[in-house]
């Protein structure tokens, strides 16, 4: 289907467009078309068709842009997401939260941390508020670079901000902990989840029992993880959760 809308956006654009109704229209397809290679993960076709458009007089506009930079997220060119915000800004186009979702998934991928931090602040600083998604997002990408005090602050800035945490978020901030050898706050994620009436899941829990085996405090899994539905013979052991370091929480 994506090679079809690219073939079908480079005929339309075989006539530069002459009235607004006819730019609209081509660029309708050459949207159509860049979507369609973000969901085949088709980032290069879709950057190509991106400068197509242009070279045929029409100009890119946020779902053209938001959709190219999903493409690249997908593909793991977390430079070219970076690239094509910053032509945005050139093109006088503002990135909504999704575009900047997406850049920012991009570089959480890319395990590129700072650069998550960066886009959150730009994000605030164009006017927009972060989502659940983007706190999630973000706080995998601390959890990536082992950056656990910045993924702790993110968790209080969400809550800070009225956003509930879910599993996902307890997920990323409890094994940026773990990773960096800090076993109480590891701990105290996992039993503020439980407050927050968060159930568990077997990854969460695996990360809770190597926390509680190598701090010592053993004895108080089993209560902090009364109700949950995986079953103990399933949970990983703690020297095989410390090596696994490229989990990516955010696609769970």
């Amino acid at each position: 289907r994506a090679l079809a809308l690219s073939a079908e956006a480079r005929e339309a654009g075989l006539l530069r467009p002459s009235t607004a109704a006819e730019a609209a229209s081509g660029l309708c397809v050459y949207n159509a078309a860049v979507s369609a290679c973000e969901k085949a993960r088709l980032w290069d076709l879709a950057l190509c068709l991106l400068a197509e458009l242009r070279d045929e007089g029409l100009s890119p506009g946020v779902v053209t842009f938001s959709a190219a930079i999903s493409a690249c997220e997908k593909a793991q060119r977390w430079e070219w997401a970076l690239e094509l915000l910053g032509e945005m800004g050139a093109c006088r186009v503002k990135p909504e939260l999704i575009t900047y979702n997406s850049a920012i998934s991009a570089c959480e991928n890319g395990q590129r941390w700072r650069w998550v931090l960066w886009l959150l602040s730009r994000l605030r600083a164009d006017g927009l508020m972060p989502d659940v998604v983007t706190y999630n997002t973000a706080i995998s990408g601390c959890a990536a670079g082992q950056r656990w005090e910045l993924a702790l602050a993110l968790v209080a800035t969400m809550r800070s901000e009225g956003l509930r945490p879910n599993l996902i978020t307890y997920c990323a901030g409890a094994t940026a902990c773990m990773l960096s050898g800090r076993w109480t706050e590891t701990l105290g994620l996992v039993a503020a989840a439980k407050e927050d009436a968060v159930e568990l899941d077997a990854t969460t829990a695996s990360v809770a029992m190597a926390a509680s085996e190598n701090s010592g405090l053993f004895a108080a899994a089993p209560d902090m993880l009364f109700g949950c539905q995986a079953r103990v013979r399933d949970f990983p052991t703690a020297n095989s959760t410390n090596n696994n370091n490229n989990i990516n929480w955010t696609k769970r």
